[in-house]
Parts: structure tokens; sequence; C-alpha cells
């Protein structure tokens, strides 16, 4: 009997331990997300600034590959420098025209639209060249311009 009291004593004791730090972990964790939303604070604007850079750079290199491409491209998807490569890409693009809705329908072919009655781009896109003929769609190539960085050795 005498144990058992000893037991819920030191039971007791621990869970008044753990009711002591569990404030004591919230405090600690609400300390911690107040000094990192602040942090971030500081380095938004720095963030935003070089996000922007990044993304004007990024469009720049790809109206120079576009209104380049006969001559960095000359034949080949890829062209290797010093801090990348350049890639040069075409794939297949179908173009549908507005008028394709109704001649689906008046076609009968359900698999290529949506029920919120659009055409379903993803299907319309898959098929043969005959049935894009009849609703007035065309299939062409669409080039597309990207990049890679080399790993650079981190200082």
């Amino acid at each position: 009997m005498e144990m058992m009291a000893e037991l819920r004593i030191f039971a007791d004791s621990k869970l008044a331990t753990l009711a002591g730090l569990q404030p004591e972990l919230a405090r600690l964790q609400a300390e911690a997300e107040a000094a990192i939303a602040k942090v971030r604070e500081a380095y938004a604007p720095s963030i935003h600034t070089c996000e922007e850079a990044i993304a004007g750079t990024e469009k720049e290199l790809t109206e120079l590959m576009k209104a380049n491409k006969g001559i960095l491209f000359d034949g080949i998807d890829q062209v290797e420098l010093e801090h990348g490569i350049l890639l040069y890409g075409k794939e297949p693009k179908v173009r549908i025209p507005k008028a394709a809705l109704a001649r689906i329908e008046a076609q009968g072919w359900e698999d290529g639209l949506k029920r919120t009655v659009a055409v379903d781009r993803e299907i319309v896109e898959k098929w043969p060249v005959e049935r894009l003929a009849v609703i007035g769609a065309t299939r062409k190539d669409k080039e597309t311009y990207s990049y890679e960085l080399k790993e650079t050795e981190k200082v």
C-alpha cells in the first residue's frame, strides 16, 4: 500500500513537471515564430528584388534565344556555355478555334467535350489530323526555350 502511494506521488510529480514544461514550450515556440517572422519581413524586400531580377533576366535570355535561334542553335537543340546550357525544343501544340465546340458537338464526339460544354483540350490535342481538320483545328510545332545552370562551388 505504501509503495502504491509513493508511486502515485512520484507519477504526480512527473505530471506536475510536464504541466510546467508545456506552457514554456508554447512560449518558446511563439517567440521563435515571432523572430522568424521578423527575419522574413527584414529579408522580404531583398528577396523580392532578387526574384524580379531573376524573372527579368530569364525573360531577356528567352527573348535573346528566340530572336537568335538560327545563330545560337544552328540545327542543334542545346548549346553548352561556361555558366550553363541553352536549350531549344519544339513540341506539338494544337490550335483550337472557337467554332470547334459546335463542330465537335455536331460530330457527336463527346470524348472531346467537358460537360461544362467546353472543348476538352487534352483530348482534342490527341486527335488525328483528320479529326482536327473537321473542327477547323490545326497542329503545329511550338518552340520552347529554357536553360540549366551548372553547379557552382560553394564558398
